[in-house]
């Protein structure tokens, strides 16, 4: 729960706040088997460690929300992924462990694969 908090207050809340409306989280905590059923077999999944989630905001282009993040927010990871140019296409994932931990990593995935930003 405390990850899930801290997640909540460093960058979900400055999220919202930024943009004044309402951030959708289309994954959050998931429990491995529930992120294995889904069809990522990663152990390491953050999702599974509750310092993750795939977020959206409802008339913002996912790219202008990935943008905003990566020179507003402190984060560990950081991807745009399954963004095809339409602006509501894809989602953006985000990950936080702690200021020290942060790895700033920032990728984008497609249909193509993975690539660094």
């Amino acid at each position: 729960m405390a990850l899930l908090r801290t997640l909540c207050e460093q960058v979900l809340e400055p999220v919202r706040r930024n943009f004044d409306r309402p951030v959708i989280i289309n994954s959050g905590y998931r429990a491995a088997a529930v992120n294995k059923a889904i069809g990522s077999n990663s152990s390491t999944s953050q999702h599974c460690k509750a310092q993750a989630a795939d977020i959206e905001i409802p008339g913002v282009d996912n790219l202008e929300l990935y943008k905003w993040l990566t020179s507003n927010s402190d984060y560990d990871q950081l991807i745009l992924e399954y963004y095809t140019g339409d602006p509501q296409s894809g989602w953006v994932h985000v990950s936080y462990v702690s200021p020290d931990a942060n790895r700033r990593e920032r990728l984008r995935i497609d249909r193509s694969g993975v690539r660094r930003d």
